[in-house]
């Protein structure tokens, strides 16, 4: 099964280049002080703003700043953020979706009415809220998203669980008397971690994106923090005069949200090959909130 898998994966070309970009951004975080050419926050005034050379490969900023430097820093600051979300997002949902779909009853009532109301917060408003009260922060951002985006993958995997727990061999663990802890562990989560892996590789992309966004009209990370959206927004006034200020940050951003919905949707193809499995992740979409 495993091996049909990597076969199938590794047959779509997209979804392979996808992971050699994903996996490359991940090492340049991880050594990004290494593999920057200069320090990103070192303010140089005689050297603002100039166009690509030898020295500065994507040319500075405003302060004179290395732009290809905050770039990289700014992997370690998007990329990371986005990881440490989904992966909160993973343990709140995951566990109270399996709960829910299991257990089902008033339990399962109690969890869905709390998702219905993480659901129906917009995120612009709730950010906007929750930075009037603490100020604007990276920190702030990551809380706004983690309160949002656990109940998509609450249902998602709720779905999964109430159709896997009528399967026979669900049904004849049942009869044989395991706990509810065993029959979770040993069957229905191994059933679900395809379609959890694959939300979840979609979910980052999306969190990068509102990461950006958000950063770039203020909400998130703050000047002078290596930041895409940081970067987006101070490369704005100088649109006319310098626009690879914002090309280069805006292109990064494209470059890994398209890299990780490329392997989340190769993944998808790979270990959900039926329709009706596939159809479960598509619809949850890949950026959209």
């Amino acid at each position: 099964m495993f091996k049909s898998i990597v076969r199938k994966f590794f047959r779509n070309k997209t979804a392979v280049l996808g992971l050699i970009v994903a996996l490359l951004l991940v090492l340049i975080g991880i050594f990004a002080e290494q593999v920057a050419p200069h320090d990103a926050y070192a303010v140089d005034i005689s050297q603002k703003l100039l166009n690509p050379c030898a020295e500065y490969p994507m040319g500075t900023d405003q302060m004179g700043r290395c732009i290809l430097s905050r770039l990289i820093l700014g992997t370690r600051t998007s990329l990371f953020s986005a990881i440490i979300v989904t992966a909160i997002i993973l343990l709140i949902g995951v566990p109270l979706g399996v709960i829910a779909g299991y257990v089902g009853g008033v339990t399962d009532n109690i969890i869905m009415r709390m998702a219905d109301v993480a659901s129906t917060f917009p995120s612009s408003l709730l950010a906007l809220a929750i930075v009037g009260i603490f100020g604007p922060s990276l920190r702030n951002l990551v809380f706004v998203f983690i309160f949002l985006w656990w109940a998509p993958f609450a249902r998602m995997v709720r779905s999964q669980v109430m159709k896997i727990k009528e399967t026979e061999y669900v049904l004849a663990a049942v009869a044989a008397g395991d706990s509810r802890f065993k029959i979770i562990v040993r069957h229905i989560l191994p059933n679900t971690i395809s379609s959890i892996i694959v939300y979840a590789t979609l979910r980052i992309a999306a969190v990068i994106a509102h990461i950006a966004s958000f950063s770039f009209i203020g909400l998130g990370s703050q000047p002078p923090t290596a930041d895409w959206g940081v970067m987006l927004n101070d490369g704005r006034q100088f649109i006319t005069s310098h626009p690879l200020m914002l090309v280069w940050p805006g292109l990064m951003i494209a470059i890994v949200v398209l890299a990780f919905n490329s392997l989340g949707e190769g993944l998808n193809d790979a270990m959900t090959p039926t329709s009706e499995e596939g159809a479960v992740v598509k619809e949850t979409g890949a950026v959209n909130v």
